[in-house]
């Protein structure tokens, strides 16, 4: 019985590791090339970096710091909009951010195509910035559990449930054992206690006074009715 259970658990251990590597999400970063910024900005002037490959849900991150020079203004766009804002025109923007001197920035495309990341000066001297820019498409993969995988996994549910009946089948069989045993060997009587004998005299009573004669009027009478003698004393020994 016992060889069967420790092969049972052993089973239930190997499998489980497969179990649970099919249940186990998996994660990846496609990370696109970094851009490592080390730029000088002229006066009223502007930099510009764009990514052509972005498909919805990529990100854009910025960390950037201005080491000489005033704040810059920064924002992202896209293509259409680029277009706009170098025309001269009112643009829709992402992110904007006026006169800053550091910068820490994180922005999911909304959509695919052209994005750009855009460093623009409204000072009349030089600015020198320093940091860097990356894109890159997170992807999480989660395995689909397959036929195989939900075979496997409704053996060992099975497996566990029936290691569940063994154990209990073991423990009542053992307690029926028991049982039987303590039925063979009978009732026990407890063995009695021994006790040992106390000597005891019994008493001698006197029914006639030793002095007239008089017959006792009850055993339990201390003195004579005639003479007043006493019926027990050092004399009656």
């Amino acid at each position: 019985m016992k060889k069967w259970l420790m092969i049972l658990v052993l089973v239930v251990g190997l499998m489980l590791p497969t179990v649970a590597s099919a249940a186990t999400p998996e994660s990846n970063l496609d990370f696109h090339p970094n851009a490592d910024i080390d730029i000088w900005i002229d006066p009223l002037g502007w930099h510009r970096y764009w990514y052509t490959d972005l498909d919805a849900g990529d990100i854009i991150s910025v960390s950037i710091d201005v080491v000489e020079g005033p704040g810059i203004d920064f924002f992202i766009c896209d293509d259409e909009n680029w277009d706009i804002w170098e025309g001269g025109g009112t643009a829709s923007v992402y992110n904007l951010r006026e006169n800053v001197g550091s910068l820490t920035a994180s922005f999911t495309v909304p959509r695919s195509g052209t994005w750009s990341v855009v460093f623009d000066s409204d000072s009349l001297s030089n600015i020198h910035i320093e940091g860097t820019i990356n894109a890159y498409t997170p992807t999480t993969t989660t395995s689909t559990s397959s036929p195989a995988d939900l075979s496997l996994i409704a053996g060992a549910i099975t497996l566990g449930l029936l290691l569940i009946l063994l154990g209990m089948a073991c423990f009542c069989a053992k307690k029926y054992q028991e049982g039987q045993q303590e039925g063979q060997q009978g009732y026990q009587a407890s063995p009695q206690p021994s006790y040992q004998p106390v000597p005891i005299q019994k008493e001698e009573i006197v029914m006639f006074c030793s002095y007239c004669g008089t017959q006792r009027q009850s055993p339990d009478a201390p003195f004579c009715s005639r003479c007043g003698k006493a019926f027990s004393g050092p004399e009656f020994g």
